[in-house]
């Protein structure tokens, strides 16, 4: 943090004697190396990220066990009435030094370091920007990290300190007002922290060192500090394109930022474009040359640029994997796929029309397309292959261990959203993901096991209409699923029912009429088993006739909001989907008249459980 002086000692004073004693208490295997390796530097962690033997400075900080075993030093944490984050004892060897440098990265920006030396001697100097001291034991200090400083033991003793770092509070920052900042040679009023046995402590830890997203206003503010702290040599002429290409990039960058924070603000799903935004800034900044320098401390402005917003602009908070642990709220299943909504149909029923309109949504992934390929991938989900399913009927008795996991690995590596942005895991803690396919209508048992929250938009039409257009798709050879199959001298396509070896040698259109009623049929059977929270149907006529009821009805149903993507999509008729072979028509199934009524017995005990 920088301060309006190199070094500044509080008014207050510590017990040297009990803070040895407790010292004392460690072994050299308590003591880890310093990070960078400095020779003859090593610190024992007293509050580390998760509390754990490590040099994090992002993460929840904890206690370590070292920490619990020192009850003054809980008190003088205490005392100091702030949020505290990376703590530790430091130890610095005969001899040795802490090289010059300056503390730069993101968490010094609001964080001063407080230093509490226990051992110590009079040939141990501290320098900060050319000024010098020495901190007697049981004395507390700060300094101005921003600025270039260093350490050096010349005596024969080991130096040791206690050293928290915080961002203080107003009753510190009161206390630093009091300190004193000149003449440190001159002894000034103190107080003093007793140890006292026994006493309880109330030491807080920071959670939230660096944000999932930086605002706009802390960008902008970060930014503009960098430009207004650009060194004078920069106005040279030598130097005017570099500082206008690099001035032009930070200020562009801010204005780009501000404007995804009025599209997105903190919503998960605008990740991918902050993403791609600083992608493209940082590989902007690489190509510039590295000659300005800031004129605070001397330090490259291209590395402060980097370090102070590109690194933490979009931090990756989350681990999401394969394998993450549902989460029960409400006594509710969420998991990284939270809620997700499949929609179920039968083959032409207008489920692409469905899914084209909703992966309109901003808060839907999708995996662009039919999943397909994620399903039958897995050997034991494939139809018609060794030691794969008879059908497309997938029950929970399928949904194994290792298949839920590879299923939902699959779709999470593919998702995308409305602008074909690949997410990235760590973009967002929880999705929503729609999906559709045919086959579907035959797998909500297994679904259910897969997805344990998932919801349900079952979409239904008129059997006359899809079946026409089914005869249609298996006549015009592009919807053939398993080609190896051959039923009524054409190669297999669209779903695979249980029982379809009996419809081999059937005419076509008995064979659609079959699909239609299993896929239906499978559909309303396996709802029965759903919560009725968790379902919804939909009848294509409406969809087509009124789509902006519908489609906020399905809103309302999943949780959704109804945003503008999805109004501007249904604010005049409905596009034709991508698989439309020809425009819809109420009509238009009379082509297959004959061969539809020839089969009607197949289907009419179902179309009347649908009308209901």
């Amino acid at each position: 943090m920088k301060l309006s002086n190199p070094f500044i000692r509080l008014p207050l004073r510590f017990n040297v004697v009990r803070l040895k004693l407790e010292l004392s208490q460690f072994t050299e295997e308590d003591w880890a190396k310093h990070p960078l390796n400095y020779k003859g530097n090593s610190a024992i962690r007293l509050i580390s990220a998760n509390g754990e033997e490590n040099d994090d400075v992002v993460g929840e900080m904890m206690a370590t066990r070292h920490l619990k075993r020192c009850e003054y030093i809980q008190q003088i944490f205490s005392s100091f009435g702030s949020v505290l984050t990376r703590s530790r004892l430091m130890r610095l060897a005969p001899g040795e030094v802490v090289p010059a440098h300056c503390d730069i990265n993101y968490h010094w920006i609001s964080k001063t370091r407080i230093h509490i030396p226990i051992v110590t001697h009079p040939d141990v100097n501290f320098n900060c920007d050319d000024n010098n001291v020495h901190m007697a034991e049981g004395e507390a200090w700060i300094f101005d990290n921003w600025r270039r400083h260093s350490v050096v033991n010349n005596s024969p003793y080991t130096r040791v300190h206690l050293v928290l770092d915080t961002s203080g509070s107003t009753y510190f920052w009161d206390l630093v007002s009091k300190g004193q900042s000149t003449n440190f040679d001159q002894i000034s009023p103190s107080t003093f922290v007793p140890y006292v046995p026994g006493a309880s402590s109330s030491i807080v830890t920071e959670r939230f060192g660096t944000p999932k997203l930086m605002s706009k206003s802390e960008v902008s503010w970060l930014s503009q500090n960098i430009l207004a702290d650009l060194d004078e040599k920069s106005l040279e002429p030598e130097l005017s394109t570099v500082r206008q290409a690099f001035c032009q990039l930070v200020i562009g960058f801010v204005r780009d930022w501000e404007a995804l924070w009025g599209i997105y603000g903190e919503e998960g799903i605008g990740a991918p474009r902050f993403r791609s935004l600083v992608a493209h800034a940082a590989q902007y900044l690489s190509a510039l040359p590295d000659q300005l320098v800031l004129s605070s401390n001397g330090q490259s402005a291209k590395r402060i640029f980097e370090l102070h917003v590109l690194r933490v602009a979009v931090a990756e908070k989350f681990a999401v994997t394969k394998t993450t642990d549902p989460l029960i709220v409400k006594g509710k299943v969420r998991d990284f796929f939270d809620r997700p909504i499949f929609i179920v149909a039968a083959p032409r029923s207008g489920s692409t029309l469905l899914f084209e309109t909703l992966a309109c949504s901003s808060q839907l992934f999708t995996i662009g397309g039919e999943s397909h390929a994620i399903f039958e991938s897995l050997p034991n989900l494939r139809p018609v292959a060794p030691g794969g399913s008879e059908s497309n009927r997938l029950t929970a008795r399928e949904a194994t261990p290792e298949t839920i996991q590879s299923i939902r690995a699959g779709f999470a590596a593919a998702l995308k959203d409305r602008e074909s942005i690949a997410l990235q895991i760590g973009d967002v803690d929880r999705i929503r993901m729609l999906d559709k396919l045919p086959k579907n209508s035959l797998r909500i048992p297994f679904l259910k096991r897969v997805f344990p929250d998932a919801l349900f938009v079952f979409l239904f039409r008129d059997p006359r209409q899809s079946i026409s257009s089914m005869i249609e798709a298996w006549e015009s050879g592009q919807w053939v699923t398993y080609p190896n199959i051959s039923a009524g001298q054409k190669r297999w396509s669209l779903l695979l029912p249980p029982g379809w070896p009996a419809m081999l040698d059937a005419p076509l259109e008995a064979i659609c009429a079959h699909q239609w009623t299993a896929a239906n049929n499978y559909i309303l059977s396996d709802l029965e088993d759903v919560e009725p929270d968790r379902q919804l149907r939909i009848s294509y006529d409406a969809l087509c006739n009124t789509p902006s009821s519908v489609i906020e009805q399905i809103c309302a149903f999943a949780n959704l909001k109804y945003d503008r993507y999805l109004r501007e999509r249904v604010s005049e008729s409905l596009p034709l989907s991508r698989y439309t072979k020809t425009p819809p028509n109420d009509l238009k199934w009379k082509r297959h008249k004959d061969e539809i009524s020839s089969v009607q017995n197949i289907f009419e005990n179902t179309w009347k459980k649908l009308q209901k």
